[in-house]
């Protein structure tokens, strides 16, 4: 598969092609590979940050089942732990002091350099996309724009 970064719209998958163009902010890249033996399947799959080039997390399964239902219960068995690795974690911005932003995550961990979204959830319409952002040391968010526009109460999610 290729992938490729094209202009603005939306994501678009051929189905005479084996490419996926990716017309948004790609973040990350996630890659997989299975490796059959006499004894059984093993699915390994790596998560990537573009950006960094950062391997974020490599998780694999195995089975020694040969039954193709096998293989829908490896994949939820390797998206589970995925999800284990980045769980999807929320907060409300609680203090703003110059470029340093704080919020109270308390159910769940974010490493630090994660990236997350700042947002606000508006009445009767579609959920305002404030900023980007990434976490620093301390549950300290450090927002690279549009920080005036950033209020105590607004939300903040993991992405």
């Amino acid at each position: 598969m290729r992938i490729l970064e094209s202009g603005p719209g939306t994501s678009d998958r051929s189905e005479s092609s084996d490419s996926f163009v990716c017309t948004g902010t790609c973040h990350s890249l996630l890659l997989g590979d299975t490796c059959e033996s006499l004894k059984g399947t093993e699915i390994i799959a790596s998560l990537t940050d573009i950006r960094s080039g950062e391997i974020l997390a490599v998780k694999d399964v195995y089975s020694e089942s040969e039954a193709r239902s096998s293989l829908t219960v490896m994949a939820k068995r390797l998206a589970e732990k995925f999800h284990r690795a980045f769980p999807l974690t929320e907060s409300l911005i609680t203090d703003i002091s110059g470029k340093r932003i704080h919020a109270a995550f308390e159910d769940g961990h974010i490493a630090e350099r994660w990236p997350v979204i700042i947002y606000r959830e508006q009445v009767s319409s579609d959920t305002e996309i404030i900023a980007d952002a990434v976490m620093g040391k301390d549950k300290a968010i450090f927002a690279k724009d549009r920080i005036a526009d950033i209020r105590v109460g607004n939300k903040v999610i993991a992405r």
